[in-house]
Protein backbone atom coordinates (compact mmCIF):
# COMPACT_ATOMS: atom_id res chain seq x y z
CA UNK A 1 0.00 0.00 0.00
CA UNK A 2 1.22 3.48 -0.58
CA UNK A 3 0.15 7.17 0.06
CA UNK A 4 -2.44 7.95 2.43
CA UNK A 5 -4.48 6.22 4.40
CA UNK A 6 -8.08 7.69 5.58
CA UNK A 7 -8.09 5.14 8.35
CA UNK A 8 -4.67 5.46 9.94
CA UNK A 9 -4.28 8.54 12.63
CA UNK A 10 -0.72 9.01 11.52
CA UNK A 11 -1.59 9.73 8.41
CA UNK A 12 -4.55 12.91 9.22
CA UNK A 13 -3.18 16.10 7.23
CA UNK A 14 -3.98 19.06 10.02
CA UNK A 15 -3.39 21.42 7.45
CA UNK A 16 -6.82 20.52 6.15
CA UNK A 17 -8.53 20.97 9.57
CA UNK A 18 -10.31 23.72 9.98
CA UNK A 19 -10.97 23.97 13.47
CA UNK A 20 -7.93 23.71 14.93
CA UNK A 21 -6.96 27.22 15.12
CA UNK A 22 -3.59 27.10 16.15
CA UNK A 23 -2.24 23.84 14.76
CA UNK A 24 1.50 25.03 16.25
CA UNK A 25 0.00 23.56 19.48
CA UNK A 26 -0.29 19.79 17.94
CA UNK A 27 2.96 20.28 16.82
CA UNK A 28 5.06 22.37 19.16
CA UNK A 29 6.15 20.34 22.88
CA UNK A 30 7.32 23.79 23.96
CA UNK A 31 3.83 25.57 24.34
CA UNK A 32 1.91 24.55 27.47
CA UNK A 33 -1.14 26.38 28.04
CA UNK A 34 -3.02 23.28 29.76
CA UNK A 35 -2.69 21.67 33.06
CA UNK A 36 -2.76 17.97 33.59
CA UNK A 37 -2.66 18.76 37.72
CA UNK A 38 -3.32 15.42 39.49
CA UNK A 39 -4.89 13.78 35.82
CA UNK A 40 -3.74 9.94 36.08
CA UNK A 41 -2.05 8.73 32.93
CA UNK A 42 -0.36 5.58 31.77
CA UNK A 43 0.70 3.46 29.25
CA UNK A 44 -2.14 0.70 28.05
CA UNK A 45 -0.51 -2.56 29.35
CA UNK A 46 -1.40 -3.87 25.97
CA UNK A 47 1.42 -1.55 24.25
CA UNK A 48 4.08 -2.52 26.84
CA UNK A 49 5.00 -5.84 25.38
CA UNK A 50 8.66 -7.96 25.16
CA UNK A 51 9.30 -7.51 21.64
CA UNK A 52 8.99 -3.71 21.85
CA UNK A 53 12.26 -2.12 20.40
CA UNK A 54 14.46 -0.10 22.69
CA UNK A 55 14.09 3.22 20.46
CA UNK A 56 9.63 3.16 21.45
CA UNK A 57 10.21 1.83 24.95
CA UNK A 58 12.36 5.24 24.84
CA UNK A 59 9.31 7.23 23.50
CA UNK A 60 6.90 5.86 26.28
CA UNK A 61 9.74 7.16 29.02
CA UNK A 62 10.13 10.57 27.30
CA UNK A 63 6.27 11.13 27.26
CA UNK A 64 5.51 9.56 30.57
CA UNK A 65 8.48 12.08 31.37
CA UNK A 66 6.73 15.06 29.66
CA UNK A 67 2.94 14.26 30.89
CA UNK A 68 4.32 13.85 34.94
CA UNK A 69 6.01 17.31 34.31
CA UNK A 70 2.77 18.86 33.56
CA UNK A 71 1.27 17.78 36.90
CA UNK A 72 0.05 14.22 35.68
CA UNK A 73 0.05 11.28 38.13
CA UNK A 74 1.61 8.20 36.46
CA UNK A 75 -0.02 5.34 36.92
Amino acid sequence: MEGPDINDSNCIDFSQISKVRDPSRLVDSKISTTSLKNVRVGIVQEFVIEELDDRNRAMQAELMALLKDQGAIPV
